[in-house]
């Protein structure tokens, strides 16, 4: 899958006013290659991610926030469902123990 950042990148930039040229200045790339990011034909290194954010004055996960949900990714609904199935899976792992150990001892009778 591949990740679309160029409305994000077109938006923030048009946001503080910026030229192309100034951002691929600020970024240390040509502006055929800031460009290439803005039309998502070209791949945005990390490296460049974190100089952009700086630019626009975000942290890096905000920055990757906004990428993220232009393309209708939301991490935090993807974590907690990560966090319900581990959670339901030592349930089940439990379960299967206390099964195991019961049918292992016969119960006494006193």
């Amino acid at each position: 899958m591949k990740i679309n950042y160029s409305s994000t990148l077109s938006w923030l930039r048009k946001r503080k006013c910026y030229t192309q040229q100034q951002v691929a200045d600020y970024v240390h790339v040509s502006r055929p290659t800031y460009v290439s990011w803005e039309q998502n034909t070209g791949d945005l290194p990390l490296s460049k991610m974190v100089l952009l954010a700086q630019l626009y004055e975000l942290s890096l996960t905000q920055f990757v926030n906004l990428i993220l949900a232009e393309n209708d990714i939301h991490p935090a609904e993807q974590a907690q469902g990560e966090i319900l199935l581990m959670n339901i899976s030592k349930d089940i792992a439990q379960i299967k123990e206390l099964l195991s150990n019961a049918s292992q001892t016969p119960p006494t009778i006193e």
